[in-house]
């Protein structure tokens, strides 16, 4: 293992895999959930979907990832279906017109320094529920597909299988977390190249990409 090398890239900000836990952990100490919690997070790509990702699950609690393209109906439905107990923010979102409780965006950063870095003990499980992903409801309305924790390992698993990542190579995540990109697919890299050693670099839509890097 190595903690001290990057995990996260993004927009010139670098966290380790030291540094990224202890930002999981703050920010798991301050959602204010219990396991089986439904905890959503709309955004783009940015280190706070990877971070919610993981607190969540640290917590035992289910992660809700909410397509950015859905209109405000649509995303009003997928949190009521899905009783989210809280929707974290991405840094470019306010919520506005979403029910329950927010947390995030502008004040993100915030949100985590004031949480606790004491390690979280949860019992969670490999068959509990890890995500739910919802579909786009062209045919109807969206429905939730539930992954567990065994999913998401053995998809990382199957990750390093097909794809000899390197300890010194960087992964660029730039594609948007929807459901037909395949569940948890933006925070594999982070949990694969953590086992080899490596980076994964979160990039948002428009960032400049440097080629030779990824």
């Amino acid at each position: 293992m190595t903690p001290d090398r990057v995990a996260v890239s993004y927009r010139g900000r670098e966290h380790t895999y030291r540094e990224l836990l202890e930002r999981v952990h703050r920010l798991a100490s301050v959602l204010g959930v219990r396991r089986g919690d439904r905890v959503a997070f709309l955004g783009a790509n940015q280190p706070a979907m990877v971070e919610t990702f993981f607190a969540a699950g640290l917590l035992g609690a289910v992660f809700v990832p909410l397509n950015t393209r859905l209109a405000e109906p649509e995303l009003r439905f997928i949190l009521d279906d899905a009783e989210a107990a809280v929707l974290v923010l991405g840094e470019e979102r306010d919520g506005a017109g979403l029910p329950g409780r927010h947390v995030g965006g502008a004040a993100y950063e915030e949100l985590v320094a004031s949480g606790s870095p004491e390690p979280i003990d949860e019992p969670v499980s490999q068959d509990d529920v890890c995500l739910i992903m919802y579909t786009s409801g062209t045919t109807g309305r969206p429905k939730g597909a539930m992954l567990t924790h065994a999913n998401l390992t053995w998809n990382a698993v199957n990750l390093l299988v097909d794809v000899p990542l390197a300890h010194d190579e960087v992964v660029l995540i730039s594609a948007p977390h929807v459901p037909h990109r395949g569940a948890g697919a933006d925070a594999h890299p982070v949990r694969a190249q953590g086992r080899q050693g490596g980076a994964g670099a979160v990039v948002r839509r428009g960032a400049h990409v440097r080629p030779h890097r990824a």
